[in-house]
C-alpha cells in the first residue's frame, strides 16, 4: 500500500481536463460529490469480520466477540477517503455498559481508503476490552453510524509446549529453540483473550534413547505417553493442560514424511523445522475441539468445518471415503499449493500488522507456507462455543444432560469426591482385553468439577456384588491424527476422571454395555515419607529427591514426582519411577524458583495412591524473558518519517508466572514517564531521537528492560500517494470521461502500464477492482490520455479512483518520483 500526503507536486504537474460530447469543462466547473450516507458498517475485528453460514453460505457480521482479546474497529466507506488522524474529523466513540471508555482516530494508511481502521494505542486504552456491551459511534466527517456488540468471557487454555530431544533411527536430534514463539499465531487466531491463551514453557524432555525411535509406530506410541506424563492437576482436580505439543526437530515416521501425530488428548507432537509450524500447532490444538481436515487425504468434517469443495478424504465419524459437496466453501486460489478452504469474504484482519489481509487458507489445510493460513468463520465459531466457561454446580444441577442423577447426589452430599484417573490402551476387537497396566491415581476433587459424559465405552467402578457404584463414559475413534490420518487397531483412553466410591474392588471397561476388561482394586493404600530435601535447603544443582514406601498389599508400587516454586502451580519432573529415589538438576534455567518450593511424590499401588510432600526449600528465581515482535531486530537503526505511526511489539514469558499480564509489562520513556502497559503500544512522534523502554517485571520482583532506539525524519515518506491539488473531495462526472495527465517531460511508454496508470473502484463484496482503460499518448509523450474502454465499465453512481504512480522519463528512464490520486463518482 502507499502512503497519502496533502501537499503540491513539486517534480511535475499534471492537469486533468474533461471531454462530453465534444464540450470541453473547466475542472473548476465539476460537481463534488455529498458525504451524506457514506458510512455503510462498522465491523468489530478479532481476525474476522464476517461468520460464514455453512448451510446457506450467508455472510453476517461477527457476534461471537471475546472479552479481553485485540480488537480492531474497522469503518467501512461507501467510497475512498483521504485518512485524517490528526484533526478528529474521523473517530470512533467506544463506549462500554452506556460509559465512554475512549475514543479513537484512524491509524494511517498509505492510500485513500474504503476502511478506516481504529484501534486504541494500548489495549489499557480500551479498559482492556473487558466483558459486557459495547457501543461504537463511527462519526466520518458529517456522516455517523453505531453498532452495538457484546463481548464475552472465554475460558483460559492452558498449553504446555516441551522441548524434546528426540531419536531418530539411532541419530539423537534436539529442537533449536524456535518452538518457544509457536504459541503466538495461536494466540492471536483463537476465540480466547489476550491473557486467556497460557503458553506454558516446559523443562526439556529426553528421548534419545532406541525405545523412543520416531521412526517406528512403537517409538511415537512411546514419546506420546511420555507427554501425557506430563500431565497435572489444578487446584480444583481437574487437568490443568488443555494439551501438552511435544516439539521435536524433523518430521517422523519410516519415510520421514510425517508432519505430526496425536493418538489423542492430551498429547500432541509437532516439527519444528517445518515452515509452517505455528499453523500446524494452531491446527493439532482446533482437533481437540472437534476440527477437522481440510486437505486432501484428511479427516474431514463437513458439519463443522466443511472442507473445500471437491476435496476427498475420510469421513470425520465413520471413517468412510467422502468428497467435499458444500458450494460455499472454495479451495484457496493462492499461488503456494497450500490447501484448505478460502478466506476472503469474511475480511481477515491482522491486528500485528494492522491491515486487512488478502485471501488467506483455513490453518486446517496443509502444504503451504506460514503466511498463507489464518482462521476460518466455522472453526471460530466452533471454538467459540468450545471455550466457554465450564459450568458452575448450580448450573450442573439444572441440566440433566450435564451430569448424572447420582453426580448430582454426590455433589449435593459431599463438597468432594474421590475419583480415580484411569487410563488403558482398547483394541478395536472387543475380544481383546484392554490393557491397564499403566498406573492410575487416585485423589479427591471438588463436587463442582465432576461431569459425568457419555459414550458408546464406559468405566464402571463396582463392588465384591458386582454393583455399578459410578462410571465415567467415552467415545473412541480408531485413528491416528497425523499428516495422513491411520486406522489404527487400538487407541488410548487418557486422564478419564471415574468416580472411585467407598467399597469399590474393581473398575470394569465396557463397550455398549459388554465387558471388554477390568482393573482389580486392593485393600490398602501405599504409605511414603519423603527424606530429602531437607527444609530451609537452598537448592542449585544436580540434588538426590529420596524417600521411603511401602505397601501391606504387598502390590507394587510406581512414584511420580512432582516440584512447586510455590506450592499452588505443580510440574512433573518424573513419572513411573520404581526406586525410591530420583537425581534432577536445579540449575535448570527453566526451572521456575522460589523460597516456598515443594516436593510431591506421589506412589501408587496401581490404583490407590498416597501422596507426600516435602518441607519448604529454596531454588533461585529466574527473569522474566523479551521476544520483541515488532521491530524484530533491535541492533538495526530504527528511523520513521514524518506522521508514519509507530508500532513497537513484543511478548514476554517468566517460568514462574509463565505469561505476564499486561500490568507487569510498562512502556516509559527517555524521562521515565509511563507511556502505556500491555504487549504493545502506537505512538505518533514529533522529528527527533528517541528512546523508549520496556521493562517486564515478575511477581518476585524481578526485572528485565530493553530499551528502543528511534529517530523520526522531517520529511514524508517519499513513496506517499498526494491527493491533487490538495483535493479531498470527490468530483461527479460523467461516464465517457477522458482524462489528460500532462507532465513537464517526455514518459517512457513502457512505464505506463495498468499497474502504474488505472482506476480502481470497490465492488459490492467491498473488495477493490481495477477498470478498463485504455492509454494514449500527446504532445511528443509528455501528455498521457486515460480514457474508458468501449463499451464503458464505469456504472452511475459508482465511487472511482484515478491512481498514477512509478512513471519514467524517455530521456534518461529516472523516475519521477511523485504520485497522485484523483477520486471521482459517474453521474
Amino acid at each position: 500500500m502507499h502512503k497519502k500526503v496533502n501537499y503540491y507536486l513539486f517534480l511535475f504537474f499534471f492537469i486533468f481536463s474533461f471531454f462530453s460530447a465534444g464540450v470541453t469543462k473547466p475542472l473548476l466547473a465539476e460537481e463534488t460529490v455529498p458525504q451524506e450516507n457514506l458510512i455503510k458498517v462498522i465491523e468489530v475485528n478479532q481476525a474476522l469480520s464476517y461468520i460464514k453460514d455453512i448451510q446457506t453460505g450467508d455472510l453476517s457480521l461477527n457476534q461471537d466477540l471475546v472479552a479481553g482479546k485485540d480488537t480492531a474497529i474497522l469503518v467501512r466507506l461507501s467510497q475512498n477517503v483521504a485518512v485524517d488522524t490528526q484533526n478528529k474529523t474521523q473517530t470512533v466513540e467506544v463506549s462500554h455498559n452506556g460509559v465512554l471508555v475512549t475514543t479513537l482516530t484512524p491509524s494511517p494508511q498509505n492510500e485513500p481508503s474504503n476502511c478506516l481502521v481504529f484501534e486504541p494505542n494500548t489495549r489499557e486504552e480500551a479498559q482492556n476490552w473487558a466483558a459486557g456491551n459495547y457501543k461504537f459511534t463511527a462519526k466520518i466527517g458529517s456522516s455517523e453510524l453505531t453498532r452495538d456488540a457484546q463481548f464475552t468471557t472465554r475460558r483460559v487454555l492452558n498449553v504446555l509446549a516441551v522441548p524434546v530431544k528426540a531419536n531418530y533411527g539411532g541419530v539423537v536430534k534436539d529442537v533449536t529453540g524456535a518452538w518457544k514463539q509457536a504459541g503466538n499465531y495461536t494466540a492471536q487466531l483463537f476465540p480466547v483473550s489476550t491473557e486467556g491463551f497460557n503458553w506454558v514453557q516446559g523443562q526439556d524432555l529426553d528421548c534419545s534413547d532406541i525405545e523412543y525411535d520416531l521412526k517406528t509406530d512403537d517409538g511415537q506410541k512411546k514419546l506420546w505417553e511420555s507427554l501425557c506424563n506430563l500431565q497435572v492437576k489444578d487446584e480444583n482436580g481437574n487437568n490443568k493442560y488443555e494439551l501438552i505439543i511435544g516439539f521435536v526437530l524433523d518430521r517422523q515416521g519410516a519415510t520421514g514424511t510425517t508432519q505430526g501425530y496425536t493418538y489423542g488428548k492430551p498429547a500432541n507432537i509437532v516439527t519444528e523445522s517445518d515452515k509452517d509450524m505455528w499453523a500446524t500447532v494452531a491446527h493439532e490444538i482446533a482437533h481437540c475441539y472437534g476440527i477437522g481436515d481440510e486437505y486432501t487425504g484428511g479427516s474431514i468434517r463437513m458439519s463443522i468445518n466443511p472442507a473445500p469443495l471437491g476435496m476427498t478424504g475420510t469421513d470425520w465419524d465413520s471413517s468412510a471415503a467422502i468428497a467435499a459437496s458444500n458450494q460455499y466453501f472454495k479451495p484457496y486460489g493462492g499461488s503456494s499449493g497450500s490447501e484448505g478452504s478460502s478466506i476472503k469474504e469474511e475480511i481477515p484482519f491482522d491486528f500485528a500488522s494492522r491491515e486487512q489481509l488478502p485471501e488467506k487458507a483455513s490453518f486446517m489445510g496443509s502444504n503451504g507456507i506460514q503466511s498463507d493460513y489464518w482462521i476460518s468463520a466455522p472453526i471460530w465459531k466452533q471454538l467459540f462455543t468450545s471455550f466457554a466457561p465450564l459450568p458452575s454446580l448450580e448450573t450442573m444441577q439444572s441440566s440433566s444432560t450435564t451430569v448424572s442423577k447420582r453426580s448430582v447426589s454426590l455433589l449435593e452430599e459431599k463438597q468432594t469426591i474421590p475419583v480415580v484417573d484411569a487410563s488403558g490402551w482398547i483394541n478395536k476387537n472387543d475380544a481383546i482385553p484392554v490393557d491397564c497396566t499403566d498406573p492410575w491415581y487416585s485423589y479427591t476433587i471438588p463436587t463442582s468439577s465432576f461431569i459425568s459424559n457419555t459414550g458408546a465405552y464406559s468405566i464402571q467402578a463396582k463392588n465384591n456384588a458386582g454393583t455399578i457404584l459410578g462410571s465415567q463414559s467415552f467415545d473412541l475413534r480408531f485413528v491416528e491424527m497425523g499428516t495422513t490420518p491411520k486406522q489404527l487397531e487400538e487407541v488410548p483412553v487418557e486422564n478419564c476422571i471415574v468416580p472411585f466410591p467407598l467399597g469399590t474392588t474393581k473398575f470394569v471397561f465396557t463397550h455398549n454395555g459388554q465387558s471388554i476388561g477390568e482393573k482389580a482394586v486392593s485393600l490398602h493404600a501405599p504409605v511414603v515419607e519423603i527424606k530429602s530435601p531437607i527444609p530451609g535447603q537452598t537448592v542449585s544443582s544436580q540434588t538426590n529427591i529420596t524417600w521411603t514406601a511401602s505397601d501391606v498389599d504387598n502390590d507394587p508400587l510406581t512414584y511420580e514426582v512432582l516440584y512447586s516454586h510455590n506450592g499452588k502451580d505443580w510440574i512433573s519432573i518424573a513419572s513411573d519411577l520404581t526406586t525410591k529415589n530420583f537425581t534432577y538438576d536445579f540449575s535448570d534455567p527453566d526451572l521456575p524458583g522460589g523460597s516456598q518450593a515443594l516436593i510431591n511424590v506421589i506412589a501408587s499401588d496401581g490404583v490407590r495412591c498416597t501422596e507426600a510432600l516435602s518441607a519448604t526449600f529454596s531454588v533461585s528465581v529466574k527473569q522474566p524473558e523479551l521476544y520483541f515482535l515488532t521491530p524484530e531486530d533491535l541492533t538495526l537503526p530504527m528511523s520513521y518519517y514524518k506522521n508514519e505511526e509507530i508500532l513497537f511489539e513484543a511478548d514476554a514469558y517468566d517460568v514462574q508466572d509463565e505469561s505476564l499480564t499486561d500490568q507487569n509489562l510498562v512502556w516509559t520513556d527517555a524521562s521515565g514517564a509511563v507511556l502505556g502497559k500491555g504487549s504493545y503500544i502506537l505512538l505518533d512522534k514529533a522529528p527527533g531521537s528517541y528512546a523508549v523502554t520496556l521493562t517486564a517485571t515478575n511477581s518476585a520482583g524481578a526485572k528485565t528492560q530493553q530499551t528502543i532506539q528511534f529517530t523520526v525524519k522531517n520529511e514524508e515518506d517519499p513513496d506517499a500517494f498526494h491527493p491533487l491539488n490538495n483535493a479531498t473531495d470527490e468530483l461527479s462526472v460523467d461516464a465517457t470521461k477522458v482524462w489528460r495527465i500532462k507532465l513537464s517531460q517526455a514518459v517512457n511508454p513502457t512505464s505506463v502500464t495498468p499497474e502504474n496508470v488505472y482506476v480502481s473502484y470497490i465492488n459490492s463484496s467491498d473488495i477493490e477492482e481495477n477498470c478498463l482503460v485504455d492509454f494514449s499518448y500527446e504532445d511528443n509523450n509528455k501528455t498521457i490520455v486515460i480514457s474508458p474502454k468501449t463499451p464503458t465499465t464505469y456504472k452511475q453512481g459508482e465511487h472511482y479512483t484515478l491512481w498514477v504512480k512509478d512513471l519514467k522519463t524517455a530521456s534518461k528512464g529516472s523516475n519521477l518520483k511523485t504520485r497522485i490520486y484523483r477520486d471521482f463518482t459517474i453521474k
